[in-house]
């Protein structure tokens, strides 16, 4: 519980930098059902709002984000997505390994919409050693 605490204010800090939004290691329940991300990543009138991620039925890992357009206009964009985990789940290993991922978003004015990624890492990959990423460009 601790470290999901202390992962949430981590992506805060990372967003209000200006350099994206970076989760690390959860407590390994799957549960982050919501994040606390208190900050948005720009580009133009399209901002990522929130950042999650969760385990899917197969034991992969899956990145949800959310992304907002405070515009008053539609606009589309480019949300890229990266995700670092390790190669292995075993304790010995150390390497990493990062999977990047980019969708077209379309958003109306002033609305959010929210996608889901699967990516070719496990859930338990990501535990042992992971970081995500996103960002969305315009």
């Amino acid at each position: 519980m601790r470290r999901r605490d202390t992962l949430r204010k981590c992506a805060a800090v990372g967003v209000t930098a200006g350099s994206g939004l970076l989760v690390a290691l959860s407590d390994g329940d799957g549960s982050n059902a919501e994040s606390e991300a208190g900050g948005e990543t720009k580009s133009g009138p399209l901002a990522v709002s929130n950042v999650d991620y969760r385990e899917d039925d197969a034991g992969n890992f899956v990145a949800v984000i959310s992304v907002t357009n405070s515009g008053d206009a539609e606009a589309t964009g480019t949300l890229a997505v990266n995700v670092t985990a390790a190669k292995s789940t075993t304790e010995d290993a150390d390497d990493t390994t990062t999977v990047r991922q980019s969708t077209e978003v379309t958003v109306s004015a002033g609305e959010t919409q929210t996608v889901s990624l699967s990516f070719s890492v496990t859930f338990a990959q990501f535990e042992r050693k992971g970081s995500l990423d996103a960002e969305v460009r315009t």
